[in-house]
């Protein structure tokens, strides 16, 4: 087949159904922006609730007796550390009072454990805290004000950026459905998994969105010209066709035909090597690289982080003790090391998968 043979193409209303534009993905998109905001109100709204209440205390604070302390403190980055607990005391008629807490703030490079004392408004017995809370408070202020409106951020962009993704999908399928179509080749700009860019007859470049597994047609080797369709009369935008035809509303004897028309699979597949320079071959390899070096780099931390643990735990140096000169210091290499080194490790393992991805464009 070439570009100038015709196809049997249907010369009737057709409905389309665009890639991403199908209740699944409107569905898995939308649930996507929602998790992200749910998950950003459970890092935010808890600390700033135990903050509201620890500064509504007054009064004369005192320790509490018997009380207990159920939690741990973890660090994000090596300097922001986040604090949650349950806070138990006694309360009158052999009961007890029980509080979570959660706590932001920011200490940097802190080692070992902190010691906190669970303490109460006799006023108020059952609003628990500890002195670690009220002596971070003005710290847990300035550090949840700043991440505060960087996680609002972060919600909002996650839900203008679903609605303006649907409602765009939503725009090119009623600008295509019930509208006789004809086919137009479509030049391709560059071709990766799960993203084509095309450009136009009438010049215009769109990034589309589509299935990793989906592939183009090509039309006519050696030029990078897939197939499209777009309005008989001229007025609306060009979308592509997938080697299946999966996103036209065609009856199974026009489908049956029109493949016919294009070609065989293995045909099909065969001329998808003329994108290869279009962006499969070349980030294939470059992957392949940057995975190389990712790994290389990740072994070497990984190497120094284990001299580091054999150095605190291995009785290498003697006398090695958390009193010692070198104890802290080869605690911190061994975390940030072993931290980064596995991190790297993890990120050419992914940089392997996507070299494999996009090679398998081809085939």
């Amino acid at each position: 087949m070439n570009a100038a043979q015709p196809l049997h193409f249907p010369d009737r209303p057709l409905r389309v159904n665009p890639p991403g534009t199908g209740a699944a993905a409107g569905f898995g998109t939308l649930l996507w922006a929602l998790l992200i905001c749910a998950g950003i109100g459970w890092l935010v709204l808890p600390p700033v609730r135990d903050l509201i209440d620890d500064y509504s205390l007054s009064g004369s604070l005192q320790p509490v007796a018997h009380s207990s302390v159920e939690g741990r403190c973890s660090y994000w980055a090596g300097l922001i550390v986040r604090c949650d607990a349950t806070l138990g005391a006694p309360a009158p008629g052999g009961g007890r009072y029980s509080r979570k807490v959660d706590y932001f703030f920011v200490e940097p490079l802190h080692t070992g454990d902190w010691t906190v004392t669970v303490v109460a408004d006799p006023a108020r017995p059952a609003l628990l805290t500890t002195d670690l809370a009220l002596a971070k408070l003005a710290n847990r202020s300035w550090t949840l004000g700043i991440l505060g409106p960087f996680f609002l951020f972060g919600a909002l962009a996650a839900l203008f950026g679903a609605r303006g993704t649907l409602g765009d999908r939503r725009a090119l399928k009623q600008a295509l459905s019930d509208r006789v179509l004809r086919p137009v080749p479509l030049r391709m700009e560059h071709y990766a998994a799960g993203r084509w860019t095309l450009s136009a007859p009438d010049g215009s470049t769109r990034l589309w969105t589509v299935p990793g597994n989906a592939r183009p047609i090509v039309l006519a080797p050696p030029q990078p010209l897939v197939l499209g369709v777009t309005p008989a009369d001229g007025g609306g935008p060009a979308m592509p066709l997938d080697d299946g035809l999966r996103w036209l509303g065609l009856r199974r004897d026009e489908r049956r035909l029109l493949l016919s028309d294009l070609g065989s699979k293995r045909e099909l597949r065969a001329r998808l090597r003329v994108l290869a320079d279009l962006g499969p071959a070349q980030e294939a390899a470059r992957f392949t690289r940057s995975a190389r070096r990712t790994a290389l780099i990740g072994l070497l931390l990984a190497l120094v982080a284990g001299a580091a643990a054999a150095v605190v735990w291995g009785g290498i140096v003697p006398g090695m003790s958390e009193q010692s000169g070198l104890y802290v210091p080869a605690l911190v290499v061994m975390g940030v090391c072993g931290a980064i080194g596995g991190g790297l490790l993890l990120g050419s393992l992914g940089l392997v998968l996507r070299a494999r991805a996009q090679t398998g464009l081809l085939r």
